[in-house]
């Protein structure tokens, strides 16, 4: 198996307006996919994705390409 390299990280965020105006504020653009469900923002090739039903008890969950 190759690994291509990280691709995505998933953020747990149950207060899901509070994180996406953080993470907006932080990487300076709005995300490119934004619904009640989950808001994904592109930085440099990667996703980074908020989820407002994850568990902040687990943390974020990392996707790696292969």
């Amino acid at each position: 198996m190759l690994l291509l390299g990280l691709r995505t990280v998933i953020y747990p965020a149950p207060d899901l307006d509070a994180s996406r105006t953080w993470f907006r504020d932080l990487l300076g653009s709005d995300p490119y996919f934004d619904q009640p469900f989950y808001v994904g923002f592109s930085v440099a090739g990667y996703e980074l994705a908020l989820d407002p039903d994850g568990d902040p008890a687990r943390g974020p969950v990392t996707y790696w390409g292969v």
